[in-house]
């Protein structure tokens, strides 16, 4: 006699699992990945606040060469990254324009010399000659007088009389000349042409220093950038030839536009580009502001004009120039009031 039926398990109906008593990890390493989301968020949109933070760039102190006047590029002595001296030949120009420029004023310096010593020669002739010419009309007037007075007696032929006459006339006529040119000629007149000369004489000069016969020296001790011209190259006036950078290189540094610390001249910060560091100097900040350069703007944080400031880098440091550079504050730094 069945007194009881056996209930069977249900096949939709399963166990539930018994939980264990351990550490739950899973919930741990998710709040802590969220976490570290968060603070990564805040820190990229607010770390430079409290954070020294800022890009640069190494440079030094550049010498752009740009020629003053069309020319071809004949010669090129110099590579990029060369080191070179003061005055040392970097290129050579060739100017159909300025070599025609020369050849006018040496031709005009060289026609004004002449007609200063012409001027001066016959300026000299007509003054030595006045006074020989001025006694010699006196003795013809003189004669005409006294043969006047015989012709009115008949005692002189009519020839002898005309002649007398025609030597008056010219000698009247070259003493005139004579006087003339001593006028006309005078000292005033002459230091006007040789004050013309002198003008001409020094455009000349300074057109041949400028040419230097083609040659671009160095405007200092240097080294040569990248930007360089080729043999062949036609520029025009202004155009950049090379640029040569001297001194010591430094850091040009972009700060953020707003922080809650404050910087001053002699603080240290790290300054790094890859695996490479360095502790830099702050020696000034500068009163003016630029744009981020391209290299680091990027299409999250808005760009703009942020102010300047100059870092100086150890002797011996690893950088080189136009390299672009992280810098890092040393914490704490102080924080402003403001």
């Amino acid at each position: 006699m069945i007194t009881q039926l056996r209930k069977h398990a249900r096949v939709d109906a399963l166990k539930n699992d018994v939980r264990s008593g351990g550490v739950a990890w899973g919930r741990y390493i998710y709040l802590a990945l969220l976490s570290s989301l968060f603070l990564f968020i805040l820190n990229f949109f607010a770390g430079s606040y409290i954070f020294l933070r800022a890009d640069g760039l190494v440079i030094k102190d550049s010498y752009t060469v740009s020629p003053l006047y069309t020319a071809r590029i004949k010669k090129v002595f110099v590579k990029r990254g060369d080191t070179v001296k003061r005055n040392q030949p970097l290129l050579e120009l060739e100017s159909a324009t300025l070599m025609l420029q020369l050849a006018q004023i040496s031709t005009e310096v060289a026609n004004l010399a002449n007609k200063t010593a012409q001027i001066k020669a016959r300026t000299t002739v007509a003054r030595a000659l006045l006074p020989t010419a001025r006694k010699h009309a006196g003795e013809t007037a003189k004669t005409l007088y006294k043969l006047t007075s015989a012709n009115r007696k008949d005692l002189v032929t009519s020839r002898r009389f005309e002649q007398a006459m025609s030597d008056k006339i010219n000698a009247k006529a070259k003493l005139s000349e004579l006087e003339a040119e001593s006028s006309v000629f005078s000292d005033e007149a002459l230091e006007h042409i040789e004050a013309a000369q002198k003008d001409a004489q020094k455009a000349l000069d300074d057109l041949k220093r400028l040419y230097n016969n083609g040659k671009v020296n160095a405007p200092v001790n240097g080294t040569v950038g990248t930007q360089l011209v080729t043999e062949g190259d036609v520029l025009l006036v202004g155009k950049p030839l090379l640029q040569v950078f001297a001194g010591d290189a430094y850091i040009l540094a972009f700060l953020p536009k707003r922080y809650l610390f404050t910087l001053s001249p002699g603080q240290t910060v790290t300054v790094q580009s890859g695996s490479i560091k360095a502790i830099g100097t702050i020696e000034k900040l500068l009163p003016v502001a630029a744009s981020l350069p391209k290299e680091f703007q990027n299409s999250i944080k808005p760009t703009g004009r942020q102010q300047l400031v100059r870092i100086l880098l150890p002797k011996g440091h690893p950088f080189v120039i136009s390299q672009n550079i992280i810098i890092k504050g040393h914490w704490p730094f102080s924080v402003s009031s403001s």
